[in-house]
């Protein structure tokens, strides 16, 4: 469907196209209303079946904690972080994905909520450095050095830099894609113009990348 369920007529080879609120693409849902929150939702309800999967592991007692939260990392955080590149969080979002992951990391370490250890505390036990959100904000800046060393005729790097005219819709508008990545930058002390042209250094930008700041969890309290 189109803006405010506008309703097109699309052909192709004579054939009418179906509209759709909803469509799977490459294993991400696109959404006209729920932006990115659909498939946010799906992809922890993904990681969260094979967590559950797994539970023989995370209880047991001759596994190290650390073989556990490699587990973890390659067969649970890597479902969860497919396609993140490409998303628009909003904090909604992002308190979501962060209360998932400590559900899983209080699980690895054998520890509950009830117990009151600190989420940072609890990073620090497993040799944790990065938050979920802080893993989801390096894969959007190499993704965009990634179109950025595009050619200018290749489709993602028209989406990117292309401009759309009209008028945006009167009230808070919804983020979009370029403005989590300038939110990104910005933690770099660069423009994204800036960072465009660091992204043709390889080796540069994977420095950069390496040196976004780390944000606190989303509980302060815990």
């Amino acid at each position: 469907m189109g803006k405010g369920n506008q309703e097109f007529e699309i052909q192709l080879n004579g054939q009418k196209l179906v509209q759709s609120e909803n469509f799977r693409y490459l294993g991400g849902i696109i959404s006209t209303h729920e932006g990115s929150e659909a498939d946010v939702k799906e992809r922890i309800d993904a990681a969260r079946g094979i967590f559950q999967m797994l539970h023989k592991i995370w209880k047991s007692k001759e596994i190290h904690k650390f073989t556990k939260h490699r587990v973890y990392e390659v067969l649970v955080l890597s479902v969860i972080l497919y396609n993140t590149e490409t998303w628009t969080l909003k904090e909604s979002s992002k308190r979501r994905l962060r209360v998932f992951e400590m559900a899983c990391l209080r699980t690895v370490e054998g520890v509950t909520k009830w117990d009151k250890i600190r989420n940072t505390e609890i990073r620090s036990r497993l040799g944790c450095a990065y938050d979920i959100i802080h893993r989801i904000q390096q894969r959007r800046l190499r993704y965009f050095g990634h179109i950025s060393r595009m050619a200018n005729y290749r489709y993602p790097k028209i989406a990117m830099e292309g401009y759309v005219h009209g008028q945006r819709s009167k009230g808070r508008p919804k983020q979009r894609w370029i403005d989590g990545l300038k939110e990104d930058c910005a933690l770099l002390n660069l423009t994204i113009q800036d960072a465009g042209s660091t992204a043709q250094d390889r080796r540069t930008r994977r420095g950069l990348v390496k040196e976004l700041p780390l944000r606190a969890t989303a509980s302060p309290g815990h």
